[in-house]
């Protein structure tokens, strides 16, 4: 049964869990709370990391 995972973090810490569920094929929602997240080398690290895990990264807030 596919899964709804909402995930909200301060960091990508659980990554591991994401790629987990998103292989099972469960819908990953992802909310990042973190001040200065969009500071360009935190942010590319991010979105490189997202994209590995198959996480749309337009679809972060």
């Amino acid at each position: 049964m596919k899964k709804k995972i909402a995930v909200i973090a301060a960091h990508l810490g659980c990554g591991a869990t994401m790629a987990k569920h998103i292989q099972a094929g469960d819908e990953v929602s992802v909310l990042i709370m973190a001040e200065g997240i969009k500071y360009p080398k935190i942010y590319g690290s991010i979105l490189i990391a997202l994209r590995a895990m198959g996480i749309n990264p337009d679809e972060i807030e």
